[in-house]
This record gives structure tokens, sequence and C-alpha cells, in this order.
């Protein structure tokens, strides 16, 4: 999986879920935690994406009234 459907299916997954932690994306996605960090910074620069400090109720989230699915930001190629 390359790093432009990496950031889809973290998208997909905080609009299902709402919030998540950045260890349970890496583990689900087979990558490092610090990938996931860096698809975060990326994905932050054209989704409201919030990072919440804390060890126990720490992670990532989309902010509150977006939309369930949203489309692959400008910049981004479709998978081939």
């Amino acid at each position: 999986m390359g790093a432009v459907e990496r950031r889809q299916q973290i998208l997909d997954l905080l609009c299902q879920r709402r919030k998540e932690t950045i260890p349970n994306l890496a583990a689900e996605l087979g990558v490092s935690e610090r990938t996931i960090r860096r698809d975060i910074e990326t994905l932050t620069l054209h989704y409201p994406i919030e990072t919440v400090c804390g060890r126990y109720g720490g992670g990532v989230r989309m902010a509150d009234g977006e939309a369930n699915s949203p489309a692959a930001p400008s910049g981004f190629e479709p998978p081939g």
C-alpha cells in the first residue's frame, strides 16, 4: 500500500470511528507509528484533523461536524 492509499484509509477510519490512537492505526495499517504521525501531519494541511495529547485519552480525531467521507485532498493522485 502506498502513501496515498494509506492516507485515504486513515481518513476513512477517522470518519467512521471519529477518534483513534496512533498505535492502533499503525498496527491496523502495518506501518510504524512514525509513519502514521507523518501521514497525519500531511493530512492536517488539507483536513480538519485534530491531535489530542494524553497518555490515556490522546489520539487523532476528525473535527466535530465534518463530513463522513472526505474527498482526496488536492495533490493526491488516485491509486493506479
